[in-house]
C-alpha cells in the first residue's frame, strides 16, 4: 500500500469549514431561490419571481467570486 500516510508528504490541506462551506451554503441557498422563483411563476407572482431570480444571480456571482478566491489561495500555497 503506497498510501500509508494521508495526506501524502508535501501536500498541504485546507480548512473545509472556511470557503468550501461558504460555497456549499451559497449553492444550497441559490437552489432554494431558483425553486421559489419557479413556484412564483407558476402562481403568477411575477414580481416575486423576478426578485428571486435576481437573488439567485447575486448568489451565483458570490459563488464565482469565492471560487476565484479559493483557487487563487490554492495557487499561492502551491508556490510556497
Amino acid at each position: 500500500n503506497n498510501f500509508k500516510e494521508f495526506p501524502p508528504v508535501g501536500v498541504e490541506t485546507f480548512d473545509p469549514f472556511h470557503l468550501p462551506l461558504m460555497n456549499t451554503l451559497i449553492l444550497l441557498l441559490s437552489g432554494t431561490t431558483v425553486t421559489a422563483a419557479h413556484h412564483s411563476l407558476q402562481h403568477g407572482k411575477y414580481d416575486n419571481a423576478k426578485l428571486m431570480l435576481w437573488i439567485t444571480v447575486i448568489l451565483g456571482l458570490a459563488f464565482t467570486g469565492l471560487q476565484v478566491l479559493e483557487y487563487s489561495e490554492a495557487q499561492e500555497q502551491r508556490k510556497k
